[in-house]
């Protein structure tokens, strides 16, 4: 190659990279609109807000931390991926929302993946409401991933977006799993004498769920690191006073870990928790969480006085139907 050819092609070289856009343009047309804005939210939060004009039109830009979001009409809701860079253009009709709605444009690819994935949901409820077997029902789970999964790898999707929902399958597909055993414990349990328990109580000394025959026992699975479990100790003690003489005790049984055994002491004495409180002994991994498949907290659960499972999954005290269902137990 002579000088000649060297420099021409030095000039024909751009000097410079375009640099990528730090917004999303957001754009879409309506039929049979809802209302006249559309809405993107962060978990509650409303980050933007989109004008809809008469036609059923509208368009800006939002500045955005890669991931997922929640697209609104003020009626329904679905979920969108949203990336600094992208150019989105949607299409559906406020009637038929999940039904008929499309994307295109950059990112329309993944956002159309999302779209089909609440369709795909829809025919799983389906599909899994007649199961009764947890080894049928993993299958069916597995068979869903794995799809997904093969989809995902097709090459064409950004890259940030695949490791994002590869993740968010897995982590589902466990959930499911998880849903889907508690589901059938409560229901098998039902009518169905309860696991029994014997643990620690405040006192230091041993309290068993056999001490309380003759009584409705109202449990209340809970740990002092759980905002929504301490969220609701003010509801159970107004319950606790209003059914005060009532044939009904209300037992607060922590899934701390033992080595936060202090930490649960102090916590039952400071917040001056009534009720009987007790510690299981091997926390998540106690029996009596186990025979309940207990997964997450707060967790409530019924006994009758025969010592049979009313309800394995009772109500909240901070629910007008947990009032309603001692009422009727009590009154």
């Amino acid at each position: 190659m002579d000088i000649r050819h060297f420099i021409l092609i030095l000039l024909l070289t751009p000097a410079f990279c375009i640099a990528q856009k730090d917004y999303v343009r957001f754009s879409g047309r309506i039929e049979n609109r809802n209302s006249d804005t559309v809405m993107i939210f962060s978990n509650t939060k409303v980050v933007k807000t989109f004008l809809v004009d008469k036609n059923g039109n509208f368009s800006d830009t939002i500045q955005v931390h890669d991931g997922l979001y929640a697209l609104s009409d003020n009626v329904e809701m679905t979920t969108v991926f949203l990336k600094n860079g992208l150019d989105i253009r949607v299409k559906f009709d406020g009637k038929k929302f999940n039904e008929s709605i499309q994307y295109e444009g950059v990112g329309g690819k993944e956002n159309n993946y999302l779209a089909n994935l609440i369709r795909l949901d829809e025919q799983f409820d389906e599909q899994q409401e007649a199961l009764d077997d947890e080894t049928q029902f993993a299958e069916l789970v597995n068979k869903k991933r794995d799809q997904q999964l093969l989809e995902l790898t097709d090459g064409s999707f950004d890259a940030d977006f695949v490791r994002h929902e590869k993740e968010l399958l897995m982590q589902n597909a466990e959930g499911a799993k998880a849903s889907f055993a508690k589901k059938m414990v409560i229901k098998r349990l039902r009518n169905a004498k309860s696991p029994a328990f014997s643990y620690e109580n405040i006192e230091g000394g041993v309290t068993k769920l056999e001490d309380f025959k003759e009584k409705f026992v109202f449990i209340d699975l809970w740990a002092t690191w759980c905002a929504p479990c301490i969220a609701e100790i003010p509801h159970l003690k107004n319950a606790q006073e209003r059914y005060k003489g009532k044939k009904v005790v209300f037992v607060s049984l922590s899934v701390d870990y033992q080595k936060n055994h202090d930490k649960w002491k102090k916590f039952v004495m400071e917040k001056n928790l009534t009720g009987v409180q007790v510690i299981a002994d091997k926390a998540w991994q106690s029996q009596f969480i186990k025979d309940y498949a207990v997964s997450s907290i707060p967790r409530f659960i019924l006994i009758d006085p025969e010592g049979k499972v009313l309800n394995a999954d009772a109500p909240r005290p901070s629910s007008h139907e947990f009032i309603d269902e001692l009422d009727k137990l009590l009154n």
